[in-house]
């Protein structure tokens, strides 16, 4: 049995009905893509293997060279993608929410300022959901995830449950997220003062295991499916009226399979 196919999916909101589909559809859409090249690189794979052996068929060592190093890296180039998406799908679950609370609750923003020259050309509404964005893209840019969650816990009274280690691993995913799009993955003295695991070395480069990719995408679908139902049942208008429709009949068998490759 899938883990999805353990949930109520009739009793969380519509920001985490998003969260799931954005997931399968990436996961989906870059299977599909993989199920593309797997020929070629099994050919590439059988050319390699014969090269290696005969050192022939007239390719030459720049070509061997070349296609031994695609092959090495492939797995890793891949699993960076999917950590980056990961990482984004979570954040849009977290802003998605919280766009939808502020706008309930418009009050709690007090402390923003809106210019006579902004309702100008745009209306109150509009003005008001701008204001909103930039204050949730600011809040998700500036703090960990943990402090991100203690704050909606406060500021929304939810009491849902913080685990310090799930959400110091949420953070240490993220960070590698930030060594893959800014650091090409090697590994930084900002990231080594945060983190000690014996795993990374300073100015190596961190490869992502395919294991470690499994590991935490179960942890962010348990972890928001916790807390999702904690925030409905403070703030129930967030559950939809309807089921989305789009959500895919055989999304267990889906979700099944993508954990388990």
């Amino acid at each position: 049995m899938s883990f999805v196919s353990g949930l109520n999916l009739d009793k969380y909101s519509s920001s985490f009905y998003a969260f799931l589909i954005e997931l399968f559809e990436f996961n989906v859409y870059f299977r599909f893509g993989e199920k593309r090249v797997k020929s070629e690189l099994q050919e590439l794979k059988e050319k390699h293997s014969k090269l290696t052996k005969t050192k022939s068929d007239g390719w030459s060592m720049f070509e061997q060279t070349i296609i031994g190093g695609f092959l090495h890296e492939y797995d890793h180039h891949r699993n960076k993608i999917i950590l980056v998406q990961l990482n984004t799908t979570f954040e849009n679950y977290v802003m998605d929410f919280s766009f939808r609370l502020l706008q309930n609750y418009p009050e709690m923003l007090d402390e923003c300022q809106v210019k006579m020259s902004e309702v100008r050309t745009k209306s109150i509404e509009d003005v008001i959901d701008t204001k909103i964005e930039e204050f949730i893209r600011n809040q998700v840019m500036a703090n960990s995830f943990k402090k991100i969650f203690e704050n909606i816990n406060k500021k929304f009274k939810i009491s849902a449950d913080l685990d310090s280690e799930i959400f110091n691993k949420l953070d240490e995913f993220r960070e590698i997220r930030n060594l893959i799009v800014h650091r090409n993955c090697i590994v930084d003295r900002k990231f080594m003062d945060k983190y000690t695991n014996v795993r990374y070395k300073l100015g190596k480069k961190l490869l992502i295991k395919n294991e470690y990719l499994q590991d935490i995408e179960h942890l962010i679908v348990k972890t928001i499916s916790s807390f999702d139902q904690e925030l409905i049942k403070k703030h129930s208008f967030l559950i939809p009226k309807e089921i989305i429709l789009g959500l895919p009949k055989d999304l267990d068998d889906k979700f099944l399979e993508m954990f388990e490759s």
